[in-house]
């Protein structure tokens, strides 16, 4: 079984394989500029596309992910935080107030170091 592989893998013209016929040979040329060139072709559109969705690279994508992020959530703590002054009076505790405020500035703290944070799963589940 072994041995089949291996005379499978061996049997190619970029193997050295002189047994090839010269159209053989035209013909997987010719497929390898057919590859070649809708590989170009496919790498413009992709380009086309970068450009006009302002892709900036997958690093800064994440870095604008985690600002979104964030932002979305100190927003959110802030609304609660207003909530709590205003119209949930009778709820609020010193505590909860001083808890939420805290998480503000936690989530603060990360925005300004949005660089700095997990870009992939792998990053984000490394011991320190």
């Amino acid at each position: 079984m072994l041995k089949m592989h291996s005379d499978r893998l061996s049997n190619g013209v970029w193997d050295n394989n002189p047994h090839k016929s010269t159209t053989e040979i035209e013909d997987l040329e010719n497929q390898l500029k057919d590859l070649k060139v809708a590989v170009e072709k496919s790498q413009r559109i992709v380009d086309g596309v970068r450009k006009e969705m302002h892709w900036e690279g997958e690093e800064k994508e994440m870095v604008k992910a985690w600002r979104t992020d964030l932002q979305r959530n100190i927003d959110r703590v802030s609304r609660d935080i207003k909530w709590f002054e205003e119209e949930g009076k009778q709820y609020a505790e010193e505590q909860e107030l001083k808890k939420l405020e805290k998480e503000i500035e936690d989530l603060k703290r990360r925005l300004e170091n949005a660089e700095n944070l997990p870009k992939t799963a792998e990053e984000a589940i490394k011991p320190h």
